[in-house]
């Protein structure tokens, strides 16, 4: 009996415990999808005769997922499924979300119809429409992975095949957009190395793109596949596939919130204002539908007809993309349709569906288009999505085509997983901190020298840790399922201030030896940057400037408020002149302003495109920078 017990415990372990390694809260998620998964079908998903068969089998073997009941909710299953994934960082980051799939809360909603049909019991990739879906690419760190599908008329027969990166390549700039597929599935575009790059996919390599080196982002093609749009230097661009120098549209002072380029060469995109149209051969983009205060808009797409637009809209207080509503929207009336409650990056097909993304989990549903509704059940297509982790950016890193194909970035790759910290000197030499490779982002060191605080990506959570110069150690500072980061020490090295989205976005501070509670400072989505030799705290919020009296009862002073994007400011060693990043010329570039006495004008530093002094995941360059500013 005690033998049988064992061996019974043995079946809910999880792999990292099996392997001896250490273990956090995922290994309770895997716990509960093994009794998940036994009350469902009637059987353990591991068993062995003996303690280590039970163990090989928990580490090597997948469940019998064809055990499940048939009429299970196939977003349920989703979950179950990525409760019992083998690598922690796939599964389920909290059990309350399992509670809630359980409750039916991230099913669709449809309309019902008057005469109501069979549901048919084939995925969506297998039922007789007019234009199969199917999936194409999937890039990754390693490669990609592709999917095909052959025509209709005849049972689908799927291709997977990795192509991978060149050895130099790494993907950059995650927070936007990282690949395209043209309409007609014929190339791939994608981002690395801070360029763009297309893709034949009847070639072997990719070439890079000429003109977009140094920071393009965001590739998207024209209806036709001849032109491939992107962002640079505060501009939206277009470039000819079959070569030549890219071509100025518009002045997009902030990168476009997932663009799409319709049938009628109107280009559509998200800002902050709402969503803006441009003509693909150039002119001044104009606001075609206005956000309403507090929501903010991702991959707005013109429906055949010309009078809806899909979008995701993520309305005021919500924290995730995961919680928004993808939606409809009249250009003529203004009526808005919700067709689908919690989910990202919406788009439609010719094949008479939506596709989305929910928890990486890329779904699809049946829509007629031309009475905007939702007309069938979600189906899973793809697991472990890669999504975008910016607040301002609803996006997933996937791209379908017309012709039946899909280009996706698997999330499991860990897109900059691999970074290492590294000293650098004023004369270009690196020299590594011992610290583990992870998806670091925005180090900063501590006043005292002694530590550096900095934010991980884990999956779609990202977390504040502390790596300890003397003592070698990375400890893990917050522990909140929403994302944590843009860690900033206080002056005396006690705690450290951070920007989350939890509990509806804010600045919040916890001590550094981890002793106590996390404390909020200031509610709405913003980071933190510099402090005052005042003692107040210096941060953006909504590309504004402001600053934070910490002192008795906190007030908040907004130095820098314009109708222009201003960025990442900081102050000088001798608390004098506060610089930052601003897009008012239509281009990015560094400015400075006499402190605190910022009504006396700016002065431009950087005469070409610049990026803000402390940049995104160089920390170690702003206090460099800032020293530079001592007249």
């Amino acid at each position: 009996t005690q033998m049988g017990m064992v061996i019974g415990t043995a079946a809910y372990m999880s792999p990292e415990q099996a392997k001896g390694k250490p273990v956090d809260k995922r290994a309770d998620v895997w716990a509960f999808g093994a009794v998940f998964y036994e009350m469902l079908t009637g059987q353990r998903p591991f068993t062995g005769d003996d303690v280590s068969t039970t163990l090989a089998r928990v580490i090597e073997r997948e469940p019998d997922w064809d055990a499940l009941p048939t009429r299970l909710s196939p977003v349920l299953a989703t979950y179950l499924r990525r409760c019992l994934a083998k690598e922690p960082k796939q599964r389920v980051h909290d059990i309350a979300d399992v509670r809630l799939a359980m409750e039916g809360a991230f099913e669709t909603t449809f309309n019902t119809p008057s005469e109501p049909g069979v549901v048919p019991t084939l995925p969506v990739w297998q039922r007789p429409v007019s234009i199969t879906i199917a999936v194409l690419a999937s890039l990754a760190v390693g490669g990609f992975a592709v999917w095909s599908l052959i025509r209709p008329t005849t049972l689908p027969r799927v291709a997977r095949f990795l192509i991978p990166l060149a050895a130099d390549q790494a993907f950059s700039n995650p927070g936007r957009p990282l690949v395209a597929i043209s309409p007609d599935g014929s190339h791939i575009a994608y981002q690395a190395n801070g360029s763009l790059w297309l893709r034949p996919v009847d070639q072997l390599q990719a070439i890079q793109v000429p003109g977009t080196e140094g920071g393009s982002s965001g590739p998207f093609f024209s209806a036709d596949g001849q032109s491939l749009g992107f962002w640079a230097d505060g501009q939206l661009k277009r470039v000819s596939v079959s070569g030549g120098a890219p071509v100025t549209l518009a002045e997009v002072p902030a990168s476009p919130r997932g663009p799409s380029w319709g049938p009628d060469d109107m280009i559509l995109y998200g800002e902050l204002d709402g969503i803006m149209q441009v003509s693909g051969a150039s002119g001044t983009p104009a606001l075609l539908i206005p956000v309403e205060e507090g929501e903010r808009i991702f991959r707005p797409q013109m429906l055949p007809g010309g009078e809806w637009v899909l979008f995701t809209v993520l309305a005021a207080g919500q924290a995730s993309w995961d919680e928004a509503q993808i939606v409809a929207e009249s250009v003529t009336t203004g009526e808005r349709i919700v067709l689908i409650e919690g989910g990202r990056d919406g788009r439609y097909l010719p094949t008479g569906h939506l596709v989305y993304n929910l928890n990486s989990v890329l779904f699809a549903v049946p829509f007629d288009v031309g009475a905007r509704q939702i007309t069938g059940g979600a189906e899973p297509l793809v697991e472990g999505v890669r999504q975008t982790r910016m607040v301002q950016n609803g996006g997933a890193h996937f791209s379908v085509s017309t012709t039946g194909s899909l280009v996706y970035v698997p999330e499991a790759t860990g897109i900059g997983d691999a970074l290492s910290l590294v000293w650098v000197g004023r004369d270009g030499d690196e020299e590594r901190i011992p610290a583990p490779p992870r998806a670091y982002g925005h180090p900063r060191v501590s006043p005292d020298g002694t530590r550096v605080a900095i934010d991980i990506a884990d999956g779609d959570n990202t977390d504040v840790w502390i790596w300890d110069l003397a003592r070698e150690t990375l400890t893990q500072l917050t522990f909140d399922e929403g994302v944590d980061e843009f860690p900033l020490w206080t002056p005396d090295s006690a705690r450290v201030v951070f920007g989350s989205t939890r509990e509806g976005g804010g600045l919040f501070w916890k001590a550094a030896d981890n002793t106590g509670q996390v404390e909020r400072l200031h509610e709405g989505a913003a980071r933190p940057y510099a402090w005052a030799a005042d003692g107040r705290l210096i941060f953006e919020q909504g590309q504004d400037i402001g600053a934070l009296t910490m002192e008795g009862e906190r007030t908040v002073e907004m130095l820098i408020d314009t109708a222009v994007p201003e960025f990442a400011p900081t102050l000088s060693p001798n608390g004098r002149w506060l610089a930052y990043q601003s897009d008012v010329t239509g281009d990015s570039l560094i400015y400075v302003r006499p402190f605190p006495n910022i009504a006396d004008g700016q002065s431009r530093v950087s005469s070409d495109f610049g990026r803000t002094l402390c940049g995104r995941r160089t920390g170690v360059l702003c206090s460099i920078a800032a020293e530079l500013m001592t007249t």
